[in-house]
């Protein structure tokens, strides 16, 4: 774990990999881990100049009444976005200092980690019921009579702020359109602790080009309005994938013409 808190402040040499190469091996964890019911590139988000590189749902099937029947209805329960980053000077902007910035984010999650642990043990009642098995456990620290932790809290947040500012991250957390929010890296471009909370990190491996998780998103509590929202882009990015596909190109007065399909060569 050490070692992934040490990271180089430069970027390593050698092999590298492309946005496509990273989007292609977390397109492939999620069909052999989550196994999405549909997943879209390049997709929309509430701002149509704002574009995720993936997005994914999961679906659930919800019985009403339509005319007076009862009819299986098709609604979206769980949403997921990916955005890649390339490099590690990509995850966030050029702020004054962001390798001071990050230092101090990585001391005061730690420090918080140490906070949560005493609270466990001095507030117990902060301890969420319902849950069997001590490894499940929630903690509802917001509660909590430790005003140390409050602080650090605070401080951590407006540490966030500075760093993640204005970063395509930051925009596309603040649409709401996802359950679950995801950065994809080369492996060890940056740490899971430098990361802005709530988010889930993937490192790609730079030689097999296999994704695999790093640390799991929070799971937020979108409406079901964005995530149709998101759903419906989903359809509308995919439309052009298939013209281009089919060899279909759309012209400005939205007509179609014909154009050579890309040629896939069999192995």
């Amino acid at each position: 774990m050490q070692l992934l808190l040490n990271l180089p402040e430069k970027e390593p040499k050698g092999k590298t990999l492309t946005r496509n190469a990273i989007k292609r091996g977390v397109a492939q964890w999620f069909w052999n881990n989550q196994a999405p019911d549909a997943m879209a590139l390049e997709v929309p988000t509430k701002n149509a100049s704002l574009k995720v590189d993936i997005a994914a749902i999961w679906n659930s099937t919800k019985k009403t009444k339509v005319d007076g029947r009862v009819q299986n209805i098709i609604e979206p329960a769980v949403t997921a976005i990916v955005i890649t980053s390339i490099s590690r000077k990509e995850c966030w902007p050029e702020c004054s200092n962001p390798d001071q910035i990050i230092k101090e984010i990585t001391a005061t999650k730690k420090h918080i980690a140490q906070l949560e642990a005493n609270i466990r043990e001095r507030e117990p009642n902060l301890r969420e019921r319902g849950v069997l098995f001590e490894e499940f456990a929630t903690w509802n620290y917001e509660r909590t009579t430790c005003k140390e932790y409050h602080r650090e809290v605070h401080r951590l947040q407006s540490l966030e702020s500075m760093l993640f500012k204005g970063t395509k991250l930051a925009r596309v957390a603040a649409t709401e359109c996802a359950s679950l929010n995801y950065l994809a890296v080369p492996e060890n471009t940056i740490s899971p602790i430098e990361l802005i909370d709530g988010w889930g990190l993937f490192y790609v491996n730079i030689e097999t080009e296999e994704a695999r998780l790093i640390k799991p998103p929070t799971e937020y509590g979108t409406t079901l309005e964005l995530k149709q929202h998101l759903a419906i882009n989903m359809l509308v990015s995919s439309t052009k994938q298939v013209n281009d596909a089919i060899g279909i190109r759309l012209m400005k007065d939205q007509s179609a013409i014909l154009v050579k399909p890309p040629t896939f060569h069999k192995k």
